[in-house]
């Protein structure tokens, strides 16, 4: 018995489709601002844009020629449709975080490829040819959007889907190492940088509790158990998904915590300046504006009026005004460009801090005062101290931390003799 035809979405291309007679068409892409497309009883829930668009195209179709698939290649699987079929099963057995993170990375890359390129023909060089044309990208940042290029294909070997996995062997950046310290002087810079309570706080906990910065922007009123002074993730909210997390609190922690659980007895107990809850990107914008704050009294160099000009051309030679799309006069282009290379500039001379940063200060500190490695592999949430000594590094770089340890070990043997 024959389908009727029913919109679908491809989350590689973010875009809405239908099928008729074995052709697919494009409805457009899916809304900015609209929820996250979902299935409900098996079938895609199109937003109203795209359920009218798919009217339109109904009402039609029996006058439009016949186009061929980009997927009928005989005998051959396309990178496209293994992509698509990997995000489809992220969608369902993954976090919704998890899925966002691939799902951006492989879109990445799929733009820069053939859509009938062929698994088969699919080259390690392609990607390597994708990461150098991206000179901003970190180390680390190149690792990760490899493995999320490379994974759609693994997991399509085990599946079955392919036969092999041709950029198995696709060389990647070593992993880095979490080096970054912050000293109390510079957490007071940092602090006091910030006018708004909302991102202070934020601060607050990650300095006294070390735990990770999507742990606390998670942290509802019902995760706090203020009687025993910390805060439970259940396993299916903890990373991992499979134990439950446990932030201790220490007396600057347990207030802070305490006031914001009060004023937030619904949703996370820490919010943005808007009332909304925290996301990475926004975290790390707060950052690099500090970056740039800290690195404008060291750039004092004056612009190359010819580097200006030259960057000119990059810009969109457009504004909106009053809806409306307005040329942008020289004038405007010129200001435009000089307060973007200054900004380029500062944060070339300002120093680059993350929230992470917080938890691996927050390990230095306690492991520089005495505390075994074990307990502070059980404030960090680790599973073991396995993590401790392969990415917490900070004491093999503290001289004055080792010294002391070797004096004070050879004052005890002295003593026992």
């Amino acid at each position: 018995m024959a389908h009727s035809p029913k919109p679908f979405f491809k989350a590689i291309r973010n875009t809405w489709y239908v099928e008729l007679s074995r052709v697919q068409h494009a409805l457009g892409k899916h809304p900015e601002g609209a929820p996250r497309p979902v299935k409900k009883n098996g079938i895609w829930q199109a937003p109203p844009e795209i359920a009218a668009a798919f009217y339109k195209l109904m009402a039609v179709s029996q006058d439009k020629p016949k186009q061929p698939d980009v997927r009928e290649v005989p005998g051959q699987k396309l990178v496209i449709a293994v992509f698509e079929e990997f995000l489809d099963w992220c969608q369902k057995h993954k976090a919704p975080l998890t899925y966002v993170w691939y799902r951006d990375r492989i879109q990445s890359f799929a733009r820069t490829i053939d859509k009938r390129l062929a698994v088969s023909d699919l080259k390690p060089i392609f990607v390597e040819r994708w990461v150098d044309a991206h000179e901003d990208w970190s180390s680390s940042h190149q690792r990760g959007c490899k493995l999320a290029v490379q994974r759609p294909f693994t997991w399509a070997e085990k599946m079955g889907v392919i036969d092999r996995n041709p950029i198995r062997f696709i060389e990647k950046p070593e992993q880095g190492k979490r080096e970054q310290v912050i000293s109390p002087a510079e957490y007071a810079i940092i602090r006091g940088h910030f006018s708004d309570d909302a991102f202070r706080d934020l601060l607050e906990m990650a300095w006294h509790t070390g735990a990770r910065p999507q742990e606390s922007i998670k942290i509802e009123a019902r995760h706090v158990d203020l009687a025993n002074r910390r805060v439970v993730l259940p396993p299916k909210e903890a990373k991992g998904k499979k134990r439950y997390r446990i932030i201790y609190l220490n007396d600057a922690a347990l207030e802070l915590v305490r006031l914001r659980a009060s004023e937030c007895c619904e949703g996370p107990i820490f919010r943005n300046t808007k009332g909304g809850s925290w996301t990475a990107w926004a975290v790390n914008n707060r950052f690099c504006r500090l970056q740039q704050s800290l690195g404008r009294v060291a750039a004092t160099e004056a612009l190359d009026p010819d580097a200006v000009n030259a960057f000119v051309a990059n810009l969109k030679p457009t504004r909106l005004a009053a809806g409306c799309e307005v040329a942008k006069t020289q004038k405007e282009l010129l200001r435009e460009a000089r307060k973007k290379l200054r900004a380029k500039e500062a944060a070339r001379h300002g120093r680059k801090y993350a929230l992470y940063a917080f938890r691996h200060t927050f390990a230095n500190r306690l492991l520089a005062a005495g505390v075994d490695s074990l307990t502070v592999s059980a404030l960090l949430g680790h599973v073991d101290g396995a993590m401790l000594a392969k990415v917490y590094s900070h004491l093999q770089q503290n001289t004055d931390y080792l010294l002391k340890a070797l004096n004070d070990n050879a004052t005890a043997e002295g003593a026992s003799t």
